[in-house]
């Protein structure tokens, strides 16, 4: 569930729901991001109530991965610095601020969130969503020189309407509100409390059956390690399963390989790597996923290079010295042949 701009947040147990991802990537962007489906509505729940709203995006960075799970509106503007700085500080348990959110009329960073990354957000991982009242949003990720091109080639993506209810605010404010004008024995009062009521009974319903129903996932993920990448998975999901397919691609070479039982109750698979890019895809019990690692290039290959290096060196020193040797030799004979002319006359 995600949070919102009060300081008093609705929250619903996590034994009621499951909460739902989607994935982002882009050519352009070193970072495979995660995003929690409602997070995502939450920003354009915000849109639809203010002009211009921005935030704080909160989650956790997995080595490539950085998962963004949820968000909360700056209520002060993009120049306090203070009011920037307590939110992230206040970041919700377990989670840490990874970036910024912006509602714009285009799918565009502004100097203003250039100048906010920069000030607050300044780590090579962080990053900003920005979205229209419309729902078109993409993320935007810093290259692997730290550098951040506002004008990069986007994976836009759609964020549906957020379901059941729809008022600018969840928390205790809006709830105060509803109750307050009932209290009053205003019919508006009574739509209001009935429409919050609805939408929250809807969500925890909707909550409810995709904890008990929904899909599992194998939760795929690769880790750095060196010049080796570690891929993971959810040993839970594969638990009854007697086999699964991995498929593997790095640069230019693909290799599959089956993996019994034991591989999959490890929950793990160390690959030695030999470029800065590797794909993963694993397929067990109808479930199929894939992930993606794009880091620094192994250092195998550059020590193998500095070797073979050096040894060419040393044959060229070897071959330098050889190249004097028959130099001087070639001048000594000219010497003489000179000698024996002047004698001769």
């Amino acid at each position: 569930m995600t949070t919102c701009s009060d300081e008093n947040i609705v929250r619903l147990s996590p034994l009621f729901f499951q909460v739902s991802y989607e994935t982002w990537t882009a050519a352009e962007c070193p970072l495979r991001i995660e995003y929690e489906i409602e997070a995502m509505r939450e920003v354009r729940r915000l849109a639809s109530g203010r002009k211009g709203p921005r935030g704080i995006l909160y989650g956790r960075l997995d080595g490539q991965t950085l998962r963004v799970s949820r968000v909360r509106m700056v209520p002060a503007g993009p120049t306090d610095e203070r009011a920037w700085a307590k939110l992230a500080a206040s970041a919700p348990s377990g989670l840490t601020p990874v970036g910024l959110f912006a509602v714009r009329e285009e799918v565009a960073l502004s100097n203003i969130e250039l100048d906010l990354l920069r000030r607050q957000f300044p780590a090579p991982w962080q990053i900003a969503l920005v979205m229209t009242r419309a729902g078109r949003a993409a993320f935007f990720a810093r290259e692997y020189d730290g550098t951040l091109n506002p004008s990069q080639r986007l994976s836009v993506f759609e964020v549906s309407e957020p379901a059941g209810f729809e008022p600018t605010e969840i928390g205790q404010a809006t709830i105060g509100r509803a109750r307050a004008a009932s209290a009053a024995g205003s019919p508006a009062g009574f739509q209001t409390a009935g429409w919050v009521l609805a939408g929250l009974i809807a969500i925890l319903l909707g909550y409810l059956a995709a904890g008990l129903g929904g899909a599992k996932r194998l939760q795929l993920g690769m880790a750095e390690h060196g010049d080796r990448v570690i891929i993971s998975w959810d040993r839970a999901a594969v638990a009854n399963a007697l086999s699964a397919q991995v498929e593997i691609v790095d640069g230019s070479d693909r290799m599959v390989r089956t993996l019994g039982p034991n591989d999959l109750a490890s929950g793990r698979l160390t690959f030695a790597r030999k470029t800065e890019d590797v794909s993963v895809r694993l397929q067990s019990n109808g479930l199929d996923e894939a992930t993606r690692y794009v880091g620094r290039p192994p250092l195998a290959p550059m020590r193998d290079e500095i070797a073979s290096l050096v040894q060419r060196s040393a044959q060229l020193v070897s071959e330098t010295a050889e190249r004097e040797a028959q130099l001087f030799e070639l001048q000594a004979k000219v010497v003489r042949l000179n000698w024996r002319i002047e004698d001769s006359r």
